[in-house]
């Protein structure tokens, strides 16, 4: 919220465009979200947060993005490791806070899914085939294929007499509004869940015209 909230948009609008541009990779997009928005153990107060975050957004902007990464790293397996089976009022300040932010299937699934399992490592073994998880995990993506350019392959780079030039496309407020409405759920690496995406969409002005 408020002037930090602001800067965090302003910069994901500005990967975006950098990203647009063929400037940079998309990956650090999602890099960007996960080393700046990461929990901190002991971080819970509000001012304490904002510094933690401008800190990080600091660190970014000074070409820092490795020890981001490492710090990252450090916060995900100390917190794998040293976390235990969860106490009712901890599971009942989580789903209160889910049902709060309008997550309502993920807090019904954490209360009837209690035995769900966690991330495996590529050397673990698969729960459903007993392999290695790399191994499935290959097995399920094919061989790379060489695309001709010299119009042996026709499903390839077709040609075509006339290419219609393209319009661009008229997205108003209001068509955003109604997107942003309609997100649900969460994906990727970067944490990031469809309450979240939707407030950097709507409610900060001017860096969410630009994001």
């Amino acid at each position: 919220k408020g002037r930090v909230g602001r800067r965090f948009i302003k910069k994901v609008a500005d990967l975006f465009r950098a990203c647009r541009e063929r400037s940079m990779n998309s990956e650090q997009i999602v890099i960007f979200v996960a080393v700046v928005l990461q929990r901190t153990h002991g971080v819970k107060a509000a001012k304490d947060i904002r510094k933690l975050l401008e800190r990080r957004m600091d660190l970014w902007e000074e070409g820092k993005a490795t020890s981001l990464v490492d710090g990252l790293e450090d916060e995900c397996l100390s917190a794998n490791g040293g976390g235990g089976a969860r106490d009712e009022e901890a599971m009942a300040r989580a789903y209160n806070g889910k049902v709060l932010s309008g997550r309502l299937r993920s807090a019904c699934r954490n209360l009837v899914n209690k035995d769900c399992g966690g991330v495996l490592q590529p050397d673990e073994a698969c729960t459903k085939t007993g392999k290695p998880v790399l191994d499935v995990l290959r097995s399920k993506h094919p061989q790379m294929r060489d695309c001709p350019l010299d119009g042996r392959d026709p499903a390839t780079f077709e040609r075509y007499d006339r290419c219609p030039a393209p319009l661009p496309p008229s997205i108003t407020e209001e068509v955003v509004a109604k997107v942003a409405s309609k997100l649900s759920g969460t994906a990727g690496p970067s944490g990031v869940d469809a309450v979240a995406l939707a407030n950097w969409l709507l409610r900060f002005g001017q860096e969410s015209q630009a994001l």
